[in-house]
């Protein structure tokens, strides 16, 4: 009789009891993948740890059965960085092929204006008055030694050509002090992509504080011996107003722009970001920031038709942004961007783009004012992709 109890118990109440939940894990599992990219399982140990941490505080009395639970939950598989295998991501411009977003090899950086039959149209009144004021010279360099000496000599209108070749730079950074004019920026280009790299073992690279400079067409690779130790491709602080950054290949920095004001209350506003791509070899070893883009407490930036892709910071929080705006920003712009959070590493927490990033301290804020952190700024038109939560 017993055993008759126990084969009904079994056939008609456990094994449909058993059914019934193996049907509904398989259906949160697969929700689960769908909305999140992972199993249930991965978010599991992504959130619940903390979770358990929090209740071992308020309740002690469950602590031997919170253990046991935490002894079944998985490691949290999001930090654990590895390649992609069989990922074609760009080593440097050449292998970068399209021409919606990102830098291209067929670049014009100086495109002659033309009337509406096609002829070189003529040159207006101002423009020929400021050209009488800052005539301008096209300056060759062919050295990192001949490349600084020409930069503490040029004037507003000047362009400095690199010749093709590497270019190797140590120490603190590149700090240039002239400035340039609206109508005669100060231009530091190459002829073709590719045909330029320059290698910096340096915190801060490009540390540009005064006005109307324009870079193009370089590759900028950091190689500092301590990884985590390159900061930044350009700290563009102060002053330094109506920069343009067009045509690059940036890769191997924490954050490889980054755009700031000063403690003097100036501000770099009005700044462009065109037909560049920034992208890190490796996550990075450090608990600095990770932001290829990152622009705090300026007013009127834009930054579009550009690529992001493999940023991760490895230390600390282990969070990145591809970019953000913040700090009381006010009318900025991202547009057109393509953001590839995982390309041939995967691992982290990748963030695509933001207005308020993760918040920003008083002292950071324009005018010391933390209450709002973007102003009228826009996305539109983006593709974000592959980003981990």
């Amino acid at each position: 009789m017993a055993k008759r109890k126990i084969a009904k118990f079994v056939k008609y109440l456990l094994l449909p009891a058993l059914g019934c939940c193996l049907i509904t894990l398989i259906v949160v599992d697969q929700w689960s993948r769908y909305r999140f990219g992972a199993s249930a399982y991965q978010m599991a140990g992504r959130h619940l740890p903390r979770e358990i941490a929090w209740q071992k505080e308020q309740r002690p009395s469950l602590k031997p059965v919170l253990l046991i639970i935490e002894k079944l939950i998985p490691a949290d598989d999001r930090y654990n960085f590895h390649p992609i295998e069989a990922a074609g991501a760009p080593l440097w411009s050449e292998q970068w092929t399209s021409d919606l977003a990102g830098p291209s090899t067929n670049f014009r950086s100086q495109p002659v204006k033309q009337d509406l039959l096609g002829r070189p149209a003529p040159a207006t009144r101002r423009e020929l008055l400021n050209k009488a004021f800052y005539p301008g010279h096209d300056i060759q360099v062919n050295s990192p030694e001949t490349f600084k000496k020409a930069l503490k000599n040029v004037r507003p209108g000047d362009t400095l050509t690199l010749a093709p070749g590497v270019y190797s730079f140590q120490g603190r950074s590149i700090s240039p002090r002239a400035s340039g004019e609206k109508l005669a920026p100060i231009r530091i280009r190459a002829e073709r992509l590719g045909e330029v790299r320059l290698q910096f073992d340096l915190l801060e690279g490009f540390h540009i504080t005064s006005p109307h400079w324009i870079f193009e067409n370089l590759e900028i690779e950091g190689v500092c011996k301590k990884t985590w130790r390159c900061e930044h491709a350009f700290h563009i602080v102060g002053a330094a107003r109506n920069v343009t950054l067009r045509n690059l290949f940036i890769k191997n920095f924490n954050s490889h722009i980054k755009v700031n004001g000063s403690k003097a209350g100036f501000y770099p506003d009005g700044g462009l970001i065109e037909y560049s791509m920034f992208i890190n070899d490796q996550p990075r070893p450090t608990s600095n920031p990770v932001s290829p883009i990152d622009i705090v407490a300026v007013n009127d930036w834009i930054v579009r038709k550009s690529v992001v892709a493999d940023f991760a910071k490895a230390q600390g929080d282990r969070i990145s942004y591809a970019g953000f705006f913040k700090g009381g920003a006010r009318n900025n712009l991202f547009e057109q961007n393509l953001v590839l959070c995982q390309l041939r590493h995967q691992g982290g927490v990748r963030l695509g783009l933001s207005l308020g990033g993760g918040g920003t301290s008083v002292n950071a804020s324009r005018d010391k004012d933390n209450s709002i952190e973007s102003f009228g700024g826009i996305l539109k038109r983006n593709v974000i992709a592959n980003c981990p939560l």
